[in-house]
């Protein structure tokens, strides 16, 4: 997982767009922790919790449309799929073109287009990466927790601090690194060093002319620090059952036991929309609701590794978000189911509609869903009216189509067509 991160924030464009929402996310974690600090009660931990429900419930509206497109999905699915079955084995430029436009039409009769879950998981990607860099790197964005780091840091020689920074960074790049991307890595190293690794670290401090009382002074203020319901969030659950902390194994499993609630959810209020709405078949094959059974099974061993591995405070954030994200998506289908699907449809439609009415090519909702019914026959037919019609209108210019007639329906299509490719 940090191997994947680090390789998302090398990336020229996505790199930067992480660092900044890393950095606003971040000030919000110091604020909580310097809340809890205020309160007597400072701890990892528990900042870490309230970050979590923050961060969760600021996202709920992208969650909110992207509940939202899959009932639309739902009810467009048939539709969809009855307009690629009648092109099936189709490779003419005519019939690709006509397959598009009646496609396109039946994502803008609902509202929506293809892309309607897209720009909801374009957004939250970058968030979440963000959100794992800080809480896996949490003394880079904690003042008072980075102060504490640096009290050893600035008490170790440059040998040992190249020896720290080797953990994570490789020693021809160590001497490349600015002061202060050589401090920040070092500290982020050190967060996670076990009991016996600061034995090491402390006497390297010692050695070099350190205060054992101040060394272990600042230690336990740490320890302190990174201590929850007796677990060093720094520690992954692995490292704290082999030191005896048994009840660590707790994180993993209730992150897995809670996102095999989360998909069995999600399961079941799809089965509950494709009975109401009547969208599949026993026939039918149903591809999405394969691919929702394998990440039943997926996302729990996922949450597993990563409680295990990852250090304690990215699996308190993992559990928490997941228990956060099961009641949210239990309140968002309780609303949805209130609202009514067909309500959903026509707000959605309605919005569609303004935005349609902001362009110079306007085309209304009416047109849009009589577009939509077309079937293969006639708009086969209306494509060679509209040629046929064409040829007529260069040797009788102005002459207008009788109203009623095919010519005069074909060209209303071939219209709906040009304007659908600008």
């Amino acid at each position: 997982m940090s191997l994947f991160l680090m390789a998302q924030s090398s990336i020229p464009i996505i790199g930067p767009i992480i660092e900044l929402i890393a950095k606003v996310l971040g000030f919000v974690m110091e604020g909580v922790y310097m809340l809890f600090d205020a309160m007597g009660i400072a701890s990892i931990g528990l900042a870490i919790i309230i970050f979590t429900i923050i961060v969760r419930v600021a996202m709920t509206p992208l969650f909110v449309k992207q509940q939202k497109f899959s009932r639309l999905n739902m009810v467009m699915s048939p539709e969809l799929k009855e307009v690629q079955k009648k092109y099936q084995g189709k490779r003419d430029n005519a019939s690709m073109v006509a397959m598009q436009a009646e496609t396109k039409a039946i994502y803008q009769k609902y509202g929506t287009s293809p892309s309607g879950s897209c720009l909801q998981l374009l957004i939250q990607l970058p968030v979440l990466w963000a959100v794992y860099l800080i809480i896996r790197n949490i003394p880079s964005y904690v003042t008072k927790l980075q102060d504490l780091y640096l009290i050893i840091y600035n008490g170790l020689t440059t040998k040992n601090i190249d020896f720290i920074l080797s953990r994570t960074v490789k020693a021809d790049k160590i001497a490349d690194l600015s002061d202060t991307d050589r401090m920040h890595t070092a500290i982020n190293n050190m967060a996670v060093l076990n009991d016996n690794q600061w034995e090491v670290v402390g006497k390297a401090f010692e050695n070099n002319g350190g205060s054992h009382e101040v060394f272990t002074d600042t230690l336990d203020q740490i320890h302190s620090a990174n201590t929850f319901l007796g677990m060093d969030m720094s520690q992954s659950a692995w490292t704290l059952m082999k030191a005896g902390v048994v009840f660590a194994v707790a994180l993993p499993i209730i992150s897995a036991v809670v996102q095999f609630l989360s998909m069995r959810l999600s399961m079941a209020r799809t089965q509950k929309l494709k009975s109401v709405t009547q969208q599949v078949t026993a026939n039918q094959a149903d591809p999405m609701q394969t691919s929702m059974k394998s990440m039943n099974f997926i996302m729990p061993i996922f949450s597993l590794w990563i409680g295990f591995t990852l250090p304690s405070g990215v699996a308190l954030y993992w559990a928490i978000g997941s228990v956060v994200q099961v009641i949210i998506q239990i309140l968002v289908n309780r609303h949805m189911d209130k609202i009514g699907l067909d309500a959903i449809i026509k707000k959605n439609q309605e919005k569609a509609e303004k935005k349609r009415k902001k362009k110079k090519n306007y085309i209304s909702a009416q047109t849009v869903a009589q577009n939509a019914q077309f079937n293969t026959k006639k708009l086969s037919n209306a494509n060679a009216q509209v040629k046929k019609a064409n040829e007529a209108a260069d040797s009788r210019a102005g002459k207008k189509f009788k109203e009623g007639s095919l010519a005069a329906k074909a060209n209303l299509v071939n219209e709906f067509n040009e304007k659908g490719k600008k």
